[in-house]
């Protein structure tokens, strides 16, 4: 019984793999991007390569990074990218951090908006 469809690749998937937590699945193709989605098929990041041609990509073996490398047409490999897996949790938290000064003291914020990184 199919459980997702991944739509958002604009040419060839080249690969498809699940994370080793088995909780994200990790798509490459000739349109030069690797998507992360969920298991309901929602994507979570989309990583560009830099290159024109396709890419490659898999999950390094504790699931925390994923190595890219696109390819020009002739399948040579034209660059290698290292990019850092985050957790919805993780980007939160750097979200917060990144925000903290300005919740503080931006005016004409609300009560509530002031304190959205504090709730838990």
């Amino acid at each position: 019984k199919e459980i997702a469809k991944l739509q958002g690749h604009e040419d060839s998937v080249i690969s498809a793999s699940f994370s080793p937590d088995g909780q994200r699945i990790l798509t490459a193709s000739d349109d030069n991007t690797a998507r992360l989605w969920d298991l309901q098929g929602k994507e979570i990041a989309k990583f560009q390569g830099r290159d024109s041609g396709g890419i490659i990509a898999s999950f390094s073996r504790d699931g925390q990074h994923i190595l890219s490398a696109s390819v020009d047409k002739t399948g040579r490999v034209v660059s290698i990218y290292v990019w850092n897996v985050e957790s919805l949790e993780q980007l939160l938290a750097r979200g917060c951090r990144w925000l903290h000064n300005y919740l503080i003291y931006a005016p004409n914020l609300s009560d509530s908006d002031r304190q959205l990184c504090n709730k838990k």
